[in-house]
């Protein structure tokens, strides 16, 4: 896995501090966070927290107790399953109109 490829691993990183109870004011600061990314074994992603709000780390705190390409596979999946339920619902209300 190439976690430099996506935005999945700060995310998931910011779920695995949250459950942590690692503080928050330190989520976005930058150095900080790409220091942690790395301690996690993220390697040379360098992320950043900051355009994300805290409760974005919500979701991703369950993902936490997956490997992180396993966590990254269940969120494509997760993501696939919602674009599909929207076409539907879009092709539904198209025809109905």
């Amino acid at each position: 896995m190439d976690p430099g490829r996506d935005g999945l691993p700060p995310l998931r990183h910011g779920g695995e501090t949250g459950v942590q109870h690692k503080p928050l004011r330190d989520y976005y600061d930058w150095t900080w966070f790409a220091r942690e990314m790395n301690y996690a074994g993220y390697g040379r992603t360098i992320g950043t927290y900051t355009a994300q709000t805290p409760l974005t780390m919500l979701p991703m705190m369950a993902f936490t107790r997956f490997a992180p390409q396993t966590a990254k596979r269940i969120w494509l999946i997760f993501n696939g399953f919602s674009v599909g339920k929207r076409l539907v619902a879009v092709a539904t209300d198209a025809i109905s109109h």
